[in-house]
């Protein structure tokens, strides 16, 4: 289970934020060749993040927003350089660390999860904000979903402020939907399916009998909570 809550954690790290002087350490060298080794470094940052949006293990509202600060980093250390290659102006425009802080606050929330039987759309367990919400979505969007064994990502409103993200998995007995935040990065999706498959295979000599009105929702076990409660 501990596996599971690992994966579904964004990949933010344990770091804690830097100050240019820690940011700088193991950078040798005239200032205006440490200046350099470091927009070494924020290069080799964004080309990290494009790899890891690729790999989906960053969230696109991630990606854009670290982008644009790595960018924006690059170009504020190049400009001071240009204007005092012999200073360490430079340095004044260091912001290694903060990239953490833009992960986490980025990072797609597990807002609520449930999971309903297949066809007749009984609850079996119902969690955090679904369990506020409207239900007369449910029906038509479990319709939907059931033919599609695939990740179905859209907005979702909430009667609330936020627009969130809803993502759906269907097994062959049950679907569960999951209410983020924001739109999740691909390996929290992947995720997802882990555990709904797991869900199913350990349920699968309760879930077999097809029968709702026979099923006791106390016989099942529910992989989900160590993820998301």
């Amino acid at each position: 289970m501990a596996k599971w809550t690992g994966r579904l954690r964004l990949l933010v790290g344990s770091q804690q934020t830097k100050t240019p002087e820690e940011a700088l350490e193991g950078v040798e060298g005239s200032i205006e060749d440490e200046g350099w080794k470091y927009l070494d470094r924020v290069r080799d940052k964004l080309n990290k993040l494009v790899e890891d949006f690729a790999n989906g293990r960053v969230n696109r509202a991630q990606f854009e927003e670290l982008y644009a600060h790595y960018q924006h980093e690059r170009s504020a250390v190049e400009r001071l350089m240009t204007s005092g290659p012999s200073t360490d102006a430079w340095r004044m425009a260091v912001t290694e660390g903060q990239s953490i802080n833009i992960r986490r606050r980025l990072a797609a929330r597990v807002l609520g999860y449930a999971v309903f039987s297949s066809p007749d759309e009984t609850p079996l367990r119902v969690y955090g904000e679904f369990a506020t919400l409207d239900g007369k979505w449910v029906s038509p969007l479990l319709e939907k979903v059931q033919n599609n064994k695939l990740f179905v990502v859209g907005r979702f409103e909430t009667g609330s402020d936020e627009t969130t993200c809803l993502c759906a998995v269907t097994g062959e007995f049950t679907t569960l939907l999951v209410l983020f935040s924001m739109e999740p990065a691909r390996v929290q999706m992947q995720s997802l399916e882990d555990l709904h498959c797991h869900f199913e295979q350990a349920n699968f000599r309760v879930l077999s009998r097809r029968q709702t009105k026979t099923l006791k929702i106390g016989d099942l076990v529910f992989p989900y909570a160590a993820a998301f409660e």
